[in-house]
This record gives structure tokens, sequence and C-alpha cells, in this order.
């Protein structure tokens, strides 16, 4: 038996790109350590076969109408491999943000500093530098801050 025989490059595809999928949508919502490269495909194949496990029954029933009715299927072949990762993955970080189980979860978001400029939210800020002295200024749209594994630096958009 060979690695990626012919016949089981569409289970490949139906476990592992969808799984790559989601973790990448969700690495993009969510800061994170990315040094360990076995979890990260573990975590592929679970998201993988949660998407598989959800998209079985319709693309088995749809197989017969391949021939009949191809842009159907493909339609939903590419929904579920493409579509469907990204709002499984979408749904994941809601699900773990929401204040309904943070009682039994720990929070997904590392730090502190990545849950606050997470969100987004203009705000005035001040910073006090290593050599003792402190700026302050408006973090706006146009302003960023690092987030883990990185370190925390900040861009401020106006000092005041």
């Amino acid at each position: 038996m060979t690695f990626l025989a012919p016949d089981q490059v569409p289970l490949f595809l139906l476990l592992m790109l969808p799984g790559f999928i989601s973790r990448k949508v969700y690495d993009l919502q969510i800061p994170g350590n990315h040094d360990d490269a076995g979890r990260y495909a573990l975590d592929a194949l679970c998201y993988g076969t949660l998407n598989a496990a959800l998209w079985i029954a319709p693309l088995t029933w749809m197989a017969p109408f391949q021939q009949s009715r191809p842009f159907v299927f493909w339609i939903l072949v590419l929904t579920a491999l493409v579509v469907s990762p990204v709002c499984l993955a979408i749904a994941t970080v809601r699900i773990l943000r929401s204040k309904r189980l943070r009682r039994w979860m720990r929070h997904p978001t590392p730090t502190a500093w990545d849950y606050y400029f997470g969100q987004g939210t203009p705000s005035w800020v001040l910073c006090r530098l290593k050599n003792g002295k402190s700026l302050a200024g408006y973090f706006g749209p146009r302003s960023f801050a690092g987030s883990f594994p990185n370190n925390r630096d900040i861009y401020i958009e106006q000092l005041w």
C-alpha cells in the first residue's frame, strides 16, 4: 500500500483539506503558538473528520447525480471542502468565546493583551517604556498591537 494511492486521494481531500482550512481560519481569529506540527495536523484531522461527518450523507446522496447534474454536484463538493470548514472554524471560535461556557472552559485567547487589542475597540492608551518614560495616545483603526506568540509591540496612530 502506497501513501496517497489514486483511490485514496478523495478520502485524503475529504478529511485533511477541510481540516487545514478550518485550522487556518481558527488561527486567523485566535492567536496561538504553531510550533507543534503534530498537534496542528491532529487538530486538522479532527476538524476534517467532523466536517466529513456533516457532509457524508449529502455527498453520498448526490453521488448518483454527478453525471446528470454535474454543476450542482461540484457546487456541493466545493461547499463541503471550502465553505463549510470556514463556517465550522468561525462557529467554534464563537462557541469557545461565549459567556455561557466561560465557567466550564478556559477562554481560547492566550493573553489579556491579545483579548483587549483583538476586540479592535478604539481607546486611549498609556504606555510605560523600559527607560521609565511614559507615552500616551489614541489607539484607533490605524493602530496596531502585536499578538501571541510574538512580542507585545504596539503602534499608536496619535501620540499625545
